[in-house]
């Protein structure tokens, strides 16, 4: 069983592996993933009867990384609700906390500009991870709404969810087929190019397959439900959607692991530099505590771990936009060595569409 929630304010990665290291380690989970850039943990269970705690557990252990995160059960219209804003109030404090030391010393110009570069590079992040998930979550509007169930008193309108196999079910012109099925009665055209790429218009009659997600251009068609809602077309395509950043490629993974070791030797040595030399070496503790200061924001391993995260989510953003799913960050990391790339037909190079780009007179 896999439960998903949401962690609202999540935007440090070195948070990000405690929270999934500590969650690994719970009682009856197998494994634990945390998505920083969708603020998402999702966990692998081995029994139903542990998801009713993980959510209060969760939130214990997320509590103990970082107050300011918010747990919830992962709902998958919620992506494209979150935005900066959550991000850029849970990463203040940190902020404030690291100019602390600077008014200390007296050094107030530098303080202020340590928050203010610092807020600069947190409004470029969340803008770029705002863009990429609006991007990413685009591709879901392939999602039906609804479907029109056929019962013995007539049709009712229903979630697809809801739609049993072997259930009949009708497709009116423009509305999108929320189940995979097969045609009893009528004819039509339909729209695949969500799907498949292809422009053409595919023709249907009784008896042919017809997937969810495509569109009904013109006949009143009447569907026999072959697959239930979560195994349909549609549903794989929106779960590639979602878990399209959470398989993390091996780079990712190994700076997951240096920050772990990284972010503790930095604050040592920072420390050890504001208190050693001053004992060792003699001098004012102010001048070493301002050099160790320097040391702990020019190191400050922030920048370095979130940058390769958000390559990748801005590459699979971007792709997005364009209409490719990428479905996962190691697969964007495996086109470096692609030499050579094949496209089919109609749909991948060109749309198919004609316009006029220029008009001449004949005696010109």
């Amino acid at each position: 069983m896999t439960r998903t929630y949401l962690l609202d304010g999540l935007c440090c990665p070195n948070c990000a592996a405690k929270i999934e290291r500590h969650a690994a380690k719970l009682e009856g989970v197998q494994s634990a993933a945390v998505d920083v850039m969708a603020q998402k943990l999702t966990l692998t269970a081995d029994d139903k009867s542990h998801l009713p705690v993980l959510l209060e557990k969760i939130t214990q252990i997320a509590a103990q990384v970082e107050p300011d995160i918010k747990v919830s059960p992962f709902e998958e219209s919620e992506p494209a609700a979150q935005n900066a804003e959550s991000e850029t109030r849970a990463s203040a404090l940190p902020k404030i906390r690291m100019a602390v030391g600077a008014f200390a010393i007296g050094e107030y110009p530098e303080g202020v500009a340590v928050m203010l570069f610092y807020q600069v590079g947190e409004a470029f992040q969340a803008y770029a991870v705002g863009r990429s998930r609006r991007s990413i979550v685009a591709l879901m509007d392939i999602r039906p709404d609804f479907a029109n169930l056929k019962t013995g008193g007539g049709v009712r309108r229903v979630a697809p969810d809801e739609v049993r196999v072997g259930e009949r079910i009708v497709v009116k012109p423009g509305e999108k087929i929320p189940l995979d099925g097969v045609v009893t009665e009528g004819r039509s055209a339909l729209d695949m190019s969500a799907l498949t790429g292809e422009s053409l218009p595919r023709d249907v009659e009784p008896g042919a397959e017809v997937l969810s997600g495509s569109i009904n251009k013109n006949g009143l068609l009447t569907v026999e439900v072959t697959k239930r809602f979560g195994e349909s077309t549609v549903s794989k395509i929106l779960a590639l959607v979602q878990s399209a950043s959470s398989a993390k490629a091996p780079v990712e993974n190994f700076i997951t692991k240096f920050a772990r070791y990284y972010t503790p030797a930095v604050v040592c040595a920072a420390a050890a530099l504001a208190v050693v030399p001053p004992l060792a070496l003699g001098g004012g503790f102010a001048d070493w505590l301002h050099r160790a200061l320097v040391f702990l924001v020019v190191s400050c391993p922030c920048a370095l771990v979130i940058s390769i995260p958000l390559s990748f989510f801005g590459g699979i953003g971007g792709a997005s936009r364009n209409g490719i799913l990428v479905k996962g960050s190691h697969y964007l990391d495996a086109l470096h060595d692609v030499d050579t790339v094949v496209f089919d037909k109609t749909g991948t190079l060109t749309k198919g569409v004609f316009a006029v780009t220029e008009v001449l007179p004949a005696n010109g």
